[in-house]
């Protein structure tokens, strides 16, 4: 019974009727229902996949989806990646638990298929109310009941991201507070730090336990992840209804990592209770992207640490005066750069954080 509570937590949010899920399951359970069981069939090449196209409806009506198998473009891409004549998200995501308690999505009107209950809320959060969506989803596009299917389609799980319009990175429902960390998490994607920070606008928030919530999500701690995320053309995260996004430009990836750093080490980060949140999955992450990117590239695409990196690392360490954090360093940082950034006791922290924002980019 917890699974429906936790759906009606999902399905209120997101607002329409309710439907019972208990019933939806013994529609197309039950010995005499017209549904049948969905049947496979074999893709006729190893390089071909399936998508499915997922009906409109509300996040209450039952799941409908067509199956439809899709043949390689026989040509490759300059990097080796093989693609296919459609246009498609995929879904990055947590199977997670219950086994025990599947439920259903209805093919062509047909036939059932047992889906288990983060892949179908995650469908009903992401299914359009007007028009049919493509996606690529493993437990539904990949015969999970054939070893043979297994091995050669996730030899293609690569180039499947690779070419998916947008990575669509489901984290699970909306918690109590996924809201509050999902509107930071958008600001240090999406802005260029020169409007006020939430944590700032906001400081009666508890941003603390908001952003650490989602970051013990348990779609933080796989490992199939880090390759969908990294080569993703666009990657979008998803929490319920709140999503950020981001893109495979490396200066946006370079910029989006800059604001994560400035923001740690910022005196607003601190004042708002944030100093012990760790970022550094989150960074590696991006900076895991970045580095597949100058692979492809052929190119050294990171600039040589300045005083922002530096500052991020050795953030951890204590000084008297909040200042020295900065003038401890200074000797490490090239100091022949025309813009080169020198603090001073005269000024009180926040103009120093300024002036710090002004000279690095951002």
């Amino acid at each position: 019974m917890g699974y429906y509570k936790k759906v009606e937590g999902v399905m209120g949010c997101l607002a329409g009727p309710m439907l019972d899920f208990r019933v939806s399951r013994s529609i197309v359970a039950d010995k005499n229902s017209k549904y049948q069981e969905y049947q496979y069939h074999q893709l006729e090449n190893s390089s071909d996949i399936r998508v499915l196209e997922l009906a409109p409806g509300v996040p209450s009506d039952l799941l409908r989806v067509r199956i439809i198998h899709v043949s390689h473009i026989p040509s490759t891409t300059e990097n080796g990646i093989i693609g296919w004549p459609v246009k498609y998200d995929a879904l990055s995501y947590v199977w997670g638990s219950g086994w025990d308690d599947m439920l259903y999505i209805l093919v062509d009107d047909k036939y059932f298929l047992r889906i288990l209950p983060n892949l179908d809320v995650a469908l009903r959060c992401l299914r359009s109310p007007e028009i049919p969506r493509t996606f690529w989803v493993d437990a539904i596009c990949i015969n999970q009941q054939s070893p043979e299917e297994k091995n050669t389609q996730i030899a293609l799980m690569l180039d499947v991201y690779a070419c998916a319009e947008n990575v669509q990175i489901w984290l699970g429902p909306a918690s109590t507070d996924s809201t509050t960390g999902m509107e930071a998490l958008k600001y240090l994607a999406e802005n260029t730090l020169c409007e006020q920070a939430p944590w700032d606008q906001m400081p009666d928030l508890a941003f603390f336990p908001a952003l650490s919530e989602i970051f013990q999500r348990e779609w933080f701690q796989r490992i199939w992840v880090v390759q969908e995320v990294c080569v993703s053309q666009k990657a979008i995260m998803v929490c319920g209804k709140d999503s950020f996004q981001w893109g495979n430009d490396p200066n946006q990836i370079l910029k989006f990592m800059r604001r994560i750093k400035y923001a740690t080490i910022s005196p607003q980060w601190e004042r708002a209770g944030l100093s012990q949140l760790n970022m550094d999955h989150f960074l590696q992450l991006l900076d895991l992207q970045l580095q597949h990117i100058q692979c492809q590239h052929r190119k050294t695409l990171r600039p040589v640490a300045d005083i922002l990196d530096i500052m991020y690392s050795t953030r951890q360490r204590k000084a008297t005066d909040p200042q020295d954090k900065l003038c401890a360093i200074l000797g490490l940082v090239d100091q022949s750069d025309e813009y080169f950034f020198r603090p001073g006791y005269t000024l009180n922290i926040e103009e120093v954080f300024k002036r710090l924002l002004d000279v690095i980019e951002i």
